[in-house]
């Protein structure tokens, strides 16, 4: 699982309003919400509107609100719109196939019809030219012919079953990666979105399961809050995240957060 998997879409948006009424208090277009639920489904950490009135609500209606939220999410996630959004970010993250093999035989095919199309486009072009000139072409067309002559030689080491087989060998590694690249990417990358929602879910029990919101805060050199436990100073912007949406916010969208997996069973 790729490490960037950091944070379950309940993470950024028990900090937002993204219900109907709270779309509209905020100014916030329903797309654009919906948009913020794919975003943070796809990158793994929120990515979306903000706002600073979460703070202004007493805490039974930020629970209330993130319940309402946790409904909103879930439907869009049944969406077909969530659907194609994953589709296509999933074909993105699709590894791509190594060009069919082309032996020796193939390469000398290549380079036969390649300089066949040179020497006839040079002698055309000869036509019209005179002195130095056409004699710097005579030269080059004869270059070319001469190539064209060891290229049908079957003696020519460089298109030797040697060769070929090297070439194949090469390929074959090559192949070999990319159907293991293959593999990683179906199970990583399911048709069906419900594993990518299924990781971001759990991570974020995980995550905020490890929050102290009794930490305290205090001011910094610069001005800027911080906690004044080093250990907490350093820890990465999505528990810090979790902390300032408060206990009562977080307790709640775990809830939502188990309900929704017992749903995706």
């Amino acid at each position: 699982m790729k490490k960037w998997w950091i944070l379950s879409v309940m993470a950024g948006l028990l900090a937002f309003t993204f219900t109907a009424s709270f779309l509209e208090t905020l100014k916030i277009e329903k797309a654009d919400a919906e948009s913020a639920i794919w975003r943070s489904f796809s990158y793994g950490s929120y990515g979306g509107p903000m706002s600073a009135a979460w703070h202004n609500f007493a805490v039974p209606a930020r629970v209330t609100m993130v319940k309402e939220i946790g409904s909103f999410a879930r439907t869009y996630s049944r969406s077909d719109d969530f659907k194609k959004r994953y589709a296509e970010y999933r074909e993105q993250q699709k590894p791509s196939a190594p060009a069919p093999f082309v032996g020796v035989e193939g390469l000398k095919k290549q380079q036969r019809e390649e300089l066949t199309k040179s020497i006839r486009e040079a002698k055309e072009a000869m036509k019209s030219v005179s002195g130095e000139a056409r004699k710097g072409m005579e030269e080059g067309v004869k270059a070319m012919e001469d190539v064209l002559k060891e290229l049908n030689n079957p003696d020519n080491p460089m298109y030797s079953a040697e060769v070929n087989n090297m070439l194949k060998q090469g390929w074959d590694q090559e192949n070999q990666a990319y159907q293991q690249a293959l593999q990683a990417w179906k199970t990583e990358w399911p048709e069906s979105p419900n594993q990518l929602i299924r990781n971001r879910l759990n991570y974020f029990l995980e995550l905020s399961a490890t929050v102290d919101f009794g930490a305290k805060l205090g001011k910094g050199p610069n001005g800027k809050m911080v906690f004044l436990n080093p250990a907490y100073e350093s820890k990465p912007s999505d528990w810090k995240l979790l902390y300032r949406c408060g206990k009562e916010s977080v307790e709640a969208a775990r809830g939502v957060a188990k309900e929704w997996l017992v749903e995706l069973k």
